[in-house]
């Protein structure tokens, strides 16, 4: 069984094993929050005690973390042509933090990936965006003149090469028009978003 903090988390139960043989027995959490400072233990018992866990890489205890990131709250329509304009509103996902409008690192990796995607449809003919990312109002990526469809809803895409990012850093997103924003509504839901991995 799987312990987090002391508290049992996933329990698996009755595996045959023959005699003198080794086994790997692989056992995983559904996602669940976990802190700093918890300590995740594994605990194995035998029926009759004749066990012998082994050393070396077949044996571990790993904690996957989820991407940090965040949804966007409520459509919106952009309110200027011609300049940059940060997305607004947004929903933390599990585990991340929302800070203003935009999304922070749980604490500092050396080659983090910041990623996003705004879901932008068209109440005109076909058209294009500029996208980019920001870390702390330092400019990580640009996309240009992004293809729009006309009279449609297009996913356009944007990530960071591998970057440094530390805890309390902000990553935001934001997008602009050359003309007519406000034939222009970035959606809300799973398909706009700002991800930190």
């Amino acid at each position: 069984r799987i312990l987090v903090g002391g508290v049992v988390v996933k329990t698996r139960s009755v595996v045959s094993m023959g005699g003198s043989q080794t086994v790997n027995l692989s056992l995983s959490t559904d996602p669940i929050s976990v802190s700093t400072g918890q300590i995740v233990t594994v605990q194995i018992q035998g029926q009759y005690g004749f066990l012998e866990v082994q050393a070396g890489a077949d044996t571990w205890v790993r904690i996957d973390r989820q991407p940090l990131g965040m949804t966007k709250a409520g459509s919106w329509v952009p309110t200027a042509s011609g300049s940059w304009l940060t997305v607004p509103a947004w929903t933390a996902e599990p585990g991340a933090t929302v800070s203003g409008n935009g999304v922070q690192p749980r604490d500092t990796k050396a080659n983090a990936v910041v990623s996003g995607q705004l879901s932008v449809t068209a109440a005109g003919g076909a058209y294009q965006v500029s996208v980019r990312l920001k870390v702390d109002g330092v400019v990580v990526k640009t996309i240009t003149d992004y293809p729009l469809a006309g009279y449609a809803t297009t996913n356009v895409p944007i990530a960071s090469d591998p970057m440094a990012v530390a805890a309390g850093q902000v990553a935001t997103i934001e997008c602009w028009f050359a003309n007519y924003a406000n034939s222009f509504t970035i959606q809300s839901g799973a398909s706009t978003y700002v991800r930190i991995t």
